[in-house]
């Protein structure tokens, strides 16, 4: 605790001090935030729900984030053509001209404040502290498993498995994933019917059925969610950018061509 209050504090303060350099140009953090992930986003635009999660807030809370900047016509709403109930928030071009002349300004900012040591420090940090707000999110995502699938059979499943795993087994089992996820990412180039491709598919699918009994239907559905559920999308998607659509097309293929 001793640590760990002055380390919040201090991010709570970064925020603060951000927030009142960005006020010349009408932005607080959230809001460069905001049309930063818009700008990084495929056609400028996200849904709600993905916005949400990359700021870690809830749905509400991203639209409540979104309603000044729509008014100020920085962000637009749109409907999403792949998903009927999806909606889309989409940048708008004041909105990237506003990003550029913001990210100018914080840059020479940032410049003078971050040291060259610093600055080699930053991926690293940035690493660990995902790793921190993931683990602050996993009583979340816990919560929510056992309110959507806790009276199915595979959640019990999994929660008995997980329940005699030891706490190494537990950390062999991460890192098997991880090398699993990798070798995936490299093989994105090569087509989703490619040998490899589907042998990396098949691992990945006895994987899950270590845990509990996974029918390929469940399987095709979940490949589903991999697109569908934004914390999987960026699960996968930070091994390589688009590995969670070609997952779940390899796993498409996997489940048609090894029906019974």
């Amino acid at each position: 605790m001793k640590t760990t209050l002055p380390f919040l504090f201090s991010l709570y303060r970064a925020n603060a001090v951000m927030t009142r350099r960005l006020s010349g140009h009408g932005l607080d953090f959230n809001d460069l935030m905001v049309i930063y992930y818009l700008n990084e986003a495929e056609k400028k635009q996200l849904r709600r729900i993905d916005l949400a999660h990359k700021l870690g807030l809830t749905a509400s809370g991203a639209t409540r984030l979104l309603l000044p900047l729509e008014k100020l016509r920085i962000v637009k709403r749109a409907d999403s053509e792949a998903d009927n109930r999806a909606r889309l928030a989409v940048l708008t071009p004041a909105g990237e001209e506003l990003l550029r002349d913001a990210l100018a300004t914080l840059e020479m900012r940032l410049e003078d404040a971050i040291s060259g040591d610093a600055k080699k420090m930053l991926p690293s940090f940035t690493e660990k502290l995902d790793e921190i707000t993931e683990n602050l999110l996993e009583p979340e995502y816990k919560a929510e498993a056992k309110v959507r699938w806790g009276d199915t059979d595979a959640y019990k499943q999994s929660q008995e498995k997980t329940k005699k795993m030891s706490k190494a087994e537990v950390e062999e089992m991460k890192k098997s994933t991880d090398k699993l996820n990798q070798e995936l990412a490299k093989s994105m180039s090569k087509p989703i019917e490619h040998a490899d491709v589907q042998r990396l598919v098949k691992k990945h699918y006895e994987g899950i059925c270590f845990f509990y009994d996974c029918s390929l239907e469940m399987y095709s559905n979940l490949g589903n969610m991999y697109i569908n559920d934004p914390r999987f999308k960026d699960y996968y998607d930070k091994y390589a950018s688009g590995l969670a659509e070609f997952l779940n097309k390899a796993i498409q293929y996997f489940c048609k061509h090894n029906e019974k």
